[in-house]
This record gives structure tokens, sequence and C-alpha cells, in this order.
């Protein structure tokens, strides 16, 4: 299965098939995994960035999630917000940007 790169730049953890690169956002740490792939658009070879920006809570949900620069495909674009509103953060109010990369490896 192909799965898209989540990055805020640096280091290189893995999920399976997906590199996620992490400076502030210790994604893999956290025990966050990147969204899925999108079937439909993995058959049809759609690629592209979702930004996403994003504010944490103090019991460190997301809340405020918004796609800041969208991929131009509202498949991708959907699979990266699903996958944000599962995530967890240290506990604090807190901003943050994501890139999340669909790229067929």
């Amino acid at each position: 299965m192909i799965a898209p790169v989540v990055e805020t730049s640096a280091a290189v953890p893995t999920f399976g098939h997906a590199r996620v690169e992490v400076t502030t956002l210790k994604l893999a740490e956290w025990g966050n995994t990147p969204p899925e792939y999108p079937e439909s658009a993995r058959d049809e070879e759609r690629e592209g960035t979702v930004v996403l920006d994003l504010e944490s809570r103090e019991d460190g949900s997301v809340g405020a999630l918004v796609v800041a620069k969208s991929a131009g495909d509202e498949r991708l674009d959907t699979a990266a917000l699903t996958a944000a509103k599962q995530w967890r953060f240290p506990r604090e109010v807190k901003p943050y940007r994501v890139r999340v990369q669909f790229a067929l490896q």
C-alpha cells in the first residue's frame, strides 16, 4: 500500500510505506499516523500536497483545523483532514502547520 508523506521538515521516521518528516511536530513520537492514500486517487495517479493549519487543545486533541492550501483534489484534502482530527499533541494550546504530501512511490 502506498501512503502519503506528512512533514514539517527534519528527522524522518517511517510508518510502513509513508515517510514522515518532523521538526517541532513529533508525530511518530506522539503516536500519530499519517493519512491513508485514498484508493481512487491512487488508482488515478493523483498526487498533491495539503497544508493544514491546526491548533492543539489543552487536552492534546486537535481543535481548530483548516486546509490552508489544497492539494487540488478533494479526496486528498479529506484524507489529510480525517487523519489530523485523530492526532494527539502535547497538552497545551498551540498552533501548528503541517504539510501532507501524497506522492506515488
